[in-house]
């Protein structure tokens, strides 16, 4: 019964996953500009929410446009924004709606229509450098670009065997722009990554944009998956670890979720994945702390959570109960709950 109302609930996320895809390839660029005359940071950074994509905390790096006035080009359809110096709580401005073209101040926010502002010429081209961090192992990286025509395709190069690939090409300016990346092996494309918006200056994994490559450590990156757990193969008597990365899917209702849950059980080996036996025993309607993952760095991506002394002991199990698999649903605290059924971590079906 509850795997049935389970899957009644993640069809409604699948929907609205979908939804969020679909609709960030119908926005159009949006200006926003600010005016760094009283704060005189050295690069002001904007935070912004509420449309197709947003950016990371503390926000993205802007540009200098004139007259110490600074622009950064967003989604259209973005809601909110925010300015700070780059430190985040530190200097940040109040929460300001976005007007697609207008200038703000930290103090006074919306100046009205930027009367510096130019549209690009349609016939104008500028050059475009994007990275893709290899933290997969790939041979030969190919990287697509859409939204002009016809379509831009490539190699991507590293200096000195560095992790880092590079890829410089012009386009008009004002082009909406995505790319793809993947490999070749003869002339079969393999390993074809989602469509991701190009920003000039970015780094990107298989799983998308990681911001400025000025300020991306590859030697930190946090591992491309959704999930996992260590060791890799716990037996049930072991203590294990599992890691959730929050960021990993493209549009993830969690992605701005700070406080991350887990409903979570083992299913018996020999029963199938509908069968979950010593799940969470909280309400669904309201997590408890128990279950509450933790925050790896106080301001990433990744979160934990442990199993100890064992995975058996843990969730309570009697000595003699065998087990195949650990069953999750990641989500926020309390109903309209967020969060979706992920595949089970598998457990050794021998040695308990």
């Amino acid at each position: 019964m509850f795997f049935s109302n389970l899957r009644t609930r993640c069809g409604t996320f699948l929907v609205m996953l979908l939804a969020m895809t679909f609709s960030m390839f119908a926005q159009n660029d949006g200006y926003v500009y600010y005016d760094n005359s009283s704060t005189n940071w050295e690069t002001p950074h904007v935070h912004y929410w509420g449309g197709s994509s947003s950016s990371s905390w503390p926000g993205t790096a802007m540009k200098i446009y004139k007259d110490n006035v600074w622009l950064l080009r967003i989604p259209a359809n973005t809601s909110g924004i925010l300015f700070n110096a780059g430190d985040g709580d530190n200097t940040k401005s109040k929460n300001f709606s976005f007007v697609n073209k207008h200038v703000y101040t930290k103090s006074g926010g919306d100046q009205g229509f930027y009367s510096g502002h130019v549209d690009p010429d349609p016939g104008e081209t500028v050059k475009y450098t994007i990275h893709f961090h290899n933290n997969v192992g790939w041979d030969n990286i190919q990287v697509k670009i859409t939204g002009v025509s016809p379509a831009i395709t490539g190699t991507m190069s590293s200096f000195l065997n560095s992790s880092i690939f590079d890829y410089d090409f012009e386009a008009p300016e004002n082009a909406s722009l995505y790319c793809q990346f993947y490999t070749l092996a003869g002339s079969e494309q393999q390993n074809l990554t989602s469509q991701f918006k190009v920003v000039d200056g970015h780094v990107y994994t298989i799983s998308g944009d990681k911001g400025d490559v000025s300020e991306y450590d590859p030697t930190t990156a946090i591992r491309e998956a959704e999930f996992w757990i260590e060791p890799e193969n716990p037996t049930q008597l072991q203590e294990a670890t599992l890691y959730f990365n929050r960021a990993f899917v493209n549009g993830s209702q969690l992605k701005d979720t700070d406080d991350i849950y887990l409903y979570i059980g083992l299913i018996k080996k020999g029963d199938d994945d509908k069968t979950w036996s010593h799940t969470s025993p909280y309400e669904w309607e309201n997590a408890t702390e128990k279950y509450k993952m933790t925050r790896v760095d106080p301001d990433g991506d990744l979160y934990s959570f442990s199993f100890t002394p064992s995975i058996a002991e843990w969730f309570g199990a009697d000595s003699d109960e065998r087990f195949s698999k650990i069953a999750l649903i990641f989500r926020n605290q309390k109903v309209p709950s967020l969060g979706y059924f992920v595949p089970s971590v598998k457990l050794p079906t021998t040695g308990r």
